[in-house]
């Protein structure tokens, strides 16, 4: 559930710029958009481990940070074409918004438990061991 309450930051920061009509609310935006940011990379590290467990974390990690750069690489392109047929970057903003909104609503449908793999290696470090004697 964290993860969809934490999606909805940007959402809000990419309405406000849609919709911001002064300086002001543009740099509440700009504010918002770098307190999210500073907490997504946490939240994948987080997500990654709770969901998949510690032996696929790492592959788990690299298939996100292949698809963030990715998505990185390719969306400042998409939004400067569409930019240039529609004369402002309105189309682009509502995009992002429907992104966030996919991802809020996604993380509200991750499941509360953590992985299968994850609970066993969690029951195996800490079960009881019999002492010598």
């Amino acid at each position: 559930r964290m993860a969809s309450v934490l999606m909805l930051m940007p959402l809000s920061a990419a309405v406000l710029m849609l919709t911001g009509q002064n300086y002001a609310t543009l740099v509440v935006a700009a504010a918002i958009l770098g307190l999210a940011s500073g907490s997504d990379g946490s939240l994948a590290a987080f997500l990654a481990r709770h969901y998949f467990g510690a032996r696929i974390y790492g592959q788990a990690m690299a298939t996100q940070m292949v698809a963030l750069t990715l998505a990185g690489g390719v969306s400042p392109w998409v939004s400067g074409m569409l930019r240039d047929r529609s004369g402002d970057y309105d189309l682009s903003l509502l995009v992002v918004v429907a992104a966030f909104a996919a991802a809020s609503v996604a993380g509200w449908l991750l499941p509360s438990q953590p992985s299968v793999e994850h609970a066993l290696e969690h029951a195996v470090r800490h079960a009881p061991t019999a002492s010598a004697g």
